[in-house]
């Protein structure tokens, strides 16, 4: 068919459909007499299998088509929206400011216990320790917050809360002598280490 169909341009009044279809009969005759030599001494059996066998492969192909077709198709989210997911910047923001509150409430908590508080020697060197110690992590959490990246956003968390949790335990123990506080500043002080831990595997890579 597509030699007759590289002449139709050319000599269109020669073209005998009759002819075509006649052509192409003997085509389909010629493989069935070639498929018939090609199963000659075989047995019954194994010639019927043979076009049972086709006509499954046949059917589940149409019918994988058709279900092809009929499935609904889902969307996923756009490729801007998976790219800003999780959106870290607004962490990120989050995380320099909380580090900035902390800074200067360790700024406020030394100036009370320098000047305002009268206080003994040990309950003035623990307030001054949970100062240094809040003021650290709010240098951290300041650098942190310039960066990109997941562990630098849990890292810069996990500074933040630890030296929260800790420096707050030492104020109020310093300020009220309650003693119960002090099965808090572990798990301040285990927080912090890890948040250090962290940040050392993280990435260098700025926001």
């Amino acid at each position: 068919r597509l030699a007759f169909a590289a002449h139709v341009p050319r000599r269109p009044a020669r073209i005998n459909v009759r002819r075509v279809h006649s052509i192409a009969a003997l085509r389909d005759e010629g493989f069935q007499h070639l498929e018939r030599r090609l199963l000659v001494g075989c047995e019954a059996k194994h010639v019927a299998a043979e076009h049972e066998r086709r006509n499954q492969n046949a059917a589940a192909a149409q019918f994988s088509f058709l279900l092809h077709r009929a499935a609904p198709r889902v969307a996923g989210p756009p490729a801007r929206m998976r790219r800003q997911w999780p959106d870290i910047g607004a962490f990120m923001r989050l995380l320099n400011i909380f580090a900035a509150l902390s800074g200067a409430l360790a700024l406020i908590m030394l100036v009370l216990v320098s000047h305002a508080l009268q206080l003994s020697g040990e309950d003035a060197d623990r307030m001054q320790l949970g100062t240094f110690i809040q003021m650290f992590a709010a240098c951290a959490g300041l650098a942190i917050a310039n960066r990109e990246g997941r562990l630098n956003a849990i890292a810069g968390a996990m500074i933040l809360a630890g030296a929260a949790i800790f420096s707050g335990t030492l104020y109020a123990l310093s300020l009220t002598g309650v003693r119960s506080f002090v099965m808090l500043a572990p798990v301040g002080g285990i927080t912090l280490i890890l948040g250090w831990i962290a940040l050392a595997f993280s990435t260098n890579r700025r926001a």
